[in-house]
């Protein structure tokens, strides 16, 4: 997937399983992931894949079980601590989601887990506002 690209659209017409590889670059958020999906940066340690946020809201949303968020930058979260905004925020539905080898920079939370049974969240480097 390349920058410029509807991340949503790209998710909402992706089968479940699917891996999406995002071209290092900026990509826009929000996103919700409402299926089992990968999201990975494709960038290397000089490309840096950037996922970022309206400043409204989460930047990923993920409401569906085994989605696996890895190598991307994330930022651009919106400020709302009752809505629980964050550069990731699995909900209560987002049972074994896997956050692994992200960077967070700028949001309210970094990745906040709601209830996400079996969740693990390693490897991340999380700078806040």
């Amino acid at each position: 997937m390349q920058p410029g690209d509807d991340l949503q659209t790209v998710v909402r017409e992706a089968a479940a399983g699917d891996l999406l590889l995002l071209a290092p670059g900026r990509h826009a958020g929000p996103v919700v992931v409402d299926k089992p999906l990968t999201l990975r940066g494709g960038g290397g340690a000089a490309a840096e894949t950037l996922l970022e946020g309206s400043g409204e809201g989460s930047v990923i949303k993920i409401t569906a079980p085994d989605v696996r968020i890895e190598g991307l930058t994330i930022r651009g979260s919106g400020k709302d601590t009752p809505g629980m905004d964050a550069g990731v925020l699995a909900t209560r539905t987002a049972h074994r989601a896997l956050v692994r080898g992200n960077r967070f920079e700028g949001n309210l939370f970094g990745v906040y887990l709601h209830g996400a049974a079996g969740s693990l969240v390693e490897d991340n480097v999380i700078r806040g506002r």
